[in-house]
């Protein structure tokens, strides 16, 4: 991949937040990254968008990455699942990249302004925990694990309509929670409750 220059150093730059770390990673393995999602889409416009959703996940999740381990085979794993992703579920659309952005709002000009903690996430999942029993189990095999209604439905033994009130009702819920916390949080949130990958 061609990723040699990116060593332990350079990645821990990165997961503190450097952004020229970032800049450096994005320069030596988009080219590359873009051939296996044009590849595997067959799509260019698909891939752009699948490309610049992975290096906003890259971002986000900087914290999350253990220096230690394959970068390449991290990184190409990443686009490989959201590609593939993106693929299964025939939307027909630029599903991924819109899950990122669909509120702008609640994302800056730049994306290496936002910073993600870990604990964000247990914070999360502890709001789900509250969720009313059926609401948390709708939301966690539609949202968490990417579940389609019918396969809920028949899961659960209970209508579609009735899964997307759990949801609904779900997300608002959630919406108020993030209300009491930073922009940042309320990022992650959209990003689950929206979420292809």
């Amino acid at each position: 991949m061609g990723t040699g220059k990116i060593n332990r150093s350079v990645l821990s730059l990165f997961t503190e937040g450097d952004k020229e770390a970032f800049e450096f990673i994005y320069r030596e393995c988009s080219a590359l990254i873009y051939r296996r999602l044009v590849y595997i889409l067959k799509d260019t416009e698909d891939a752009k968008e699948v490309l610049q959703a992975v290096f906003v996940k890259l971002w986000i999740g900087r914290e999350s990455i253990d220096t230690e381990r394959n970068f390449e085979h991290y990184l190409y794993r990443m686009a490989d699942s959201m590609a593939i992703d993106l693929i299964r579920r025939n939307t027909g659309s630029n599903a991924i990249f819109n899950t990122l952005f669909t509120e702008h709002d609640l994302i800056s000009e730049s994306m290496e302004d936002q910073y993600v903690r870990r604990e964000d996430w247990s914070i999360l999942e502890e709001a789900i925990e509250q969720l009313p029993p059926q609401q948390k189990l709708t939301f966690r095999l539609c949202k968490l694990e990417g579940k389609s209604y019918d396969e809920v439905s028949k899961l659960l033994n209970i209508s579609t309509s009735t899964i997307s009130n759990h949801l609904v009702a779900a997300t608002k819920t959630l919406r108020q929670f993030t209300a009491k916390y930073h922009k940042e949080l309320k990022i992650i949130l959209l990003w689950w409750i929206l979420k292809e990958i």
